[in-house]
């Protein structure tokens, strides 16, 4: 049995052309549930399965809550996103608060609450060049789908 049962991603805005929508379709067929909050018209474009879109037609002020109930009725166990500095996202690190899967932002392990606050307070976070943050994503993902080089 896959890893990915039981899981239920959240996937928000992500680079522009279809990683998103082979990353979903990957997870789909490893046996996560999927599901695509779209803000615009590039967000569809990308993402055909109509059934697990979710287009957000709200006003900013509203997000928060709609994003909240969104959670709790899907039961988003994972929320994946590309970019953490755009307004829309920072909702989504406050999430993980209330659904904690917490990895050591230096190591990459999986630590206590702790070790993860520590270093965001402290600020003790590496530079790590964009290319080598996207390789280390995908290979969490592929580790995720039971993948191997």
């Amino acid at each position: 049995m896959s890893n990915t049962a039981n899981r239920n991603f959240l996937f928000l805005q992500g680079p522009h052309g279809p990683f998103f929508r082979h990353l979903g379709r990957m997870l789909a067929a490893a046996g996560a549930e999927v599901w695509r909050v779209g803000f615009n018209a590039g967000d569809r474009a990308f993402w055909p399965r109509d059934a697990s879109f979710i287009a957000y037609k709200g006003v900013p002020e509203d997000w928060q809550a709609a994003f909240s109930d969104l959670l709790d009725e899907k039961g988003i166990t994972d929320i994946v996103l590309y970019g953490d500095t755009r307004p829309i996202h920072a909702l989504a690190h406050a999430a993980l608060i209330a659904y904690p899967r917490y990895l050591d932002p230096v190591t990459g392990l999986a630590c206590p609450v702790e070790v993860a606050l520590e270093r965001l307070e402290t600020d003790a976070l590496p530079a790590m060049p964009f290319r080598t943050r996207i390789a280390s994503e995908i290979q969490d993902l592929m580790a995720l789908l039971g993948l191997r080089r």
